[in-house]
């Protein structure tokens, strides 16, 4: 991300809250005052109902960015990578996250991640 947001001449923030959604976000292009991408990462070994809590997360994440969006005009975009072998045995919960996602992306694609950075940044 560092890489990314230099060459294209943005910030980031990590671990930071944006005023109207209640958890922190992971990264955020380029601050939490005037956010423009929200990146979630979930990597995960084995499976477990951790990943029902956090596509339920997801989801409310979604909702929020939904509600932001009709009430501002503007554009913010939501990425989730997702990777790691314990995602295999969860695939409803996957598919619920693809769904509630801009952008999914894992280690195989990270480098869409740019494109993504350079068009929304």
């Amino acid at each position: 991300i560092d890489l990314w947001c230099k060459k294209y001449n943005t910030t980031y923030v990590h671990e930071k809250r944006v005023s109207w959604i209640t958890r922190n976000i992971d990264f955020i292009i380029p601050n939490e005052k005037n956010p423009k991408i929200l990146i979630e990462v979930s990597y995960m070994v084995t499976t477990g109902s951790g990943q029902t809590t956090k596509q339920r997360d997801e989801h409310s994440i979604r909702l929020d960015i939904d509600a932001y969006k009709r009430k501002n005009r503007t554009e913010v975009i939501f990425v989730n990578f997702i990777d790691g072998g314990g995602w295999l045995g969860r695939q409803n919960d996957l598919e619920l996250m693809y769904i509630d996602s801009d952008y999914v992306i894992n280690l195989s694609n990270i480098d869409d991640l740019e494109y993504i950075i350079e068009e929304f940044g």
